[in-house]
This record gives C-alpha cells, structure tokens and sequence, in this order.
C-alpha cells in the first residue's frame, strides 16, 4: 500500500497484532462442546456392553450428541470470523496503519481529528475529513495498553503541533467535548459509536473557552484527570476549579494538554 500524498510515515516503532484471547476465549469452550457431543456418540457405541444400558429412545442421545457437535461448531467458526475481522496496527515515526476490520489505511496523528479512549478498554480515531472511525477493543490487540499509550502520545505531540502553528497565525482551535452523561454511559459500555451532540473547547493563544466561560492562558494552573473517580477539573492560578467535567467527556484531551503547555511556556519566555 503506497501513503496517499508526499508525507512519509517514517521508520516503523512496533506492531499490535490481534490478540488470540477470542480465539481461546471462545475456541477452547467451543472445542468443549463438541468434543461432548462426540462423546454422546462413542456412549451410544456402548450400549448393551461393558454393563452400560439406556431404556429411553436412542435417537434423543443421536439429537443430543448432534446437537453439541453442530453448536460447537458454529460457535468455533464465529471465533475464527471475529478473529480474522479485527484490525491490526503499526506504529511509525508519523503515522499509524490499520489493516483488517474492514481498513487498509495510514492515519498521520497530525491528521487525526478525533482520539477517544473508552475506561474499560477500547478505542477509537478518525481522520480529518474521513467519515469512518477506526476501532478496536483493548482485548482484542495483543499489548493494549503498551499501543494505546504511544498513540496517545505520538498523537499529541503531533497533532498538537499542528494546532500550534494555527494558534501562532491568530487562528481559533476548537476541541469536540460530549456531555458527561453521554461520557459516563460511553466510558463503560465501549459502543462504537459517537453519533452525540457534543460542544467545543475553544482556544486561542491568549484564551481558553468552555461553555460560555473564558480563561486566561497564562491564568491556567492545572489540568487535572483523576481516573478513580472518572473526573477532570481546569484550576486557575487562585486554585479556583475554572470548569469540571467526567474525565471521559474530552474527545481528544492530550491535544488540550500540550496545547496550553506549549502556550505557556511561549508567554514564560516572553516575560522573561
């Protein structure tokens, strides 16, 4: 597969396979229940000797047996169909490479508009300009936690530069947010989908806003994300909590992150 315009992705950083746990999840028990099945079978094969006797209808045991035999099976081919229709990943210097799950495709991070982590596990991105989003759950890719955490990064950091250079020409930046009840419901039940009404985090090189509200840059003191109790909370330099949210609701967080950051630092050398 050729990249589509001049950019390269760059040197290759690793490679996230489909994890075999739905194959052996679903595979193994599904071996199980055949292999009873087969067992009823060699059972009717003993009828009558070795003191084994059966006084209903025989054909019950023949239902019986077929029955497991054909839902072991079945349940065995669905493991095998899911497993071949998760994506795998690579990770290079500027871009990341979906295959399989119906995608065949390279995303560069400064490119990706829109990167949600789900609470229990899962992911999903989208391209600017794309309409399709890219997912996959946490158990269905080996190493997880290891990919989820260099995308984001690589994610930030890049994309994050991007709306860098658009805030230092005077541009406006906004960054989609969903309701907290939508984040809640979104944060455990990992559904691909974000077809939600969301509002935006505006940002300029001066100014932050939220819902109405407006914060200094050189006024934010702290991002805070605290996992146990699924919250997020902008504090200004009065340790003021400027806006909280569910710490989910954020589409894309570490992008707001590195922005203010970069932010930051620029109006500390200014002063100094």
């Amino acid at each position: 597969m050729t990249v589509s315009d001049a950019r390269q992705p760059g040197a290759l950083l690793g490679r996230y396979r489909r994890s075999r746990m739905v194959l052996f999840g679903v595979g193994i028990p599904a071996l199980v229940i055949a292999a009873i099945g087969l067992f009823v079978f060699w059972l009717i094969t003993r009828i009558g000797r070795d003191g084994l006797s059966f006084s209903g209808d025989v054909s019950i045991l023949y239902a019986t047996g077929s029955g497991l035999v054909a839902l072991g099976l079945v349940l065995l081919l669905v493991a095998v169909l899911q497993y071949r229709a998760m994506p795998s990943f690579e990770l290079h210097e500027h871009a990341v490479r979906v295959q399989g799950g119906g995608h065949n495709q390279f995303d560069f991070y400064e490119d990706i508009e829109y990167l949600y982590v789900y609470l229990v596990g899962g992911m999903g991105y989208r391209g600017e300009g794309k309409l399709r989003w890219v997912w996959t759950h946490g158990a269905r890719l080996a190493r997880y936690s290891e990919f989820i955490g260099r995308l984001s990064e690589l994610h930030a950091r890049y994309r994050g530069e991007k709306l860098y250079r658009a805030l230092k020409v005077g541009q406006t930046v906004t960054l989609p947010c969903v309701p907290d009840a939508v984040a809640r419901f979104k944060g455990l039940s990992a559904l691909r989908s974000l077809n939600y009404k969301t509002f935006d985090i505006t940002l300029t090189n001066k100014l932050l806003t939220i819902e109405g509200k407006s914060l200094p840059i050189e006024r934010v003191a702290d991002l805070n994300v605290n996992n146990w109790i699924d919250r997020s909370q902008i504090v200004d330099t009065e340790g003021k909590v400027f806006h909280a949210m569910h710490a989910r609701a954020l589409i894309t967080g570490g992008v707001l992150f590195e922005l203010i950051g970069r932010l930051q630092q620029d109006q500390s050398r200014f002063k100094a």
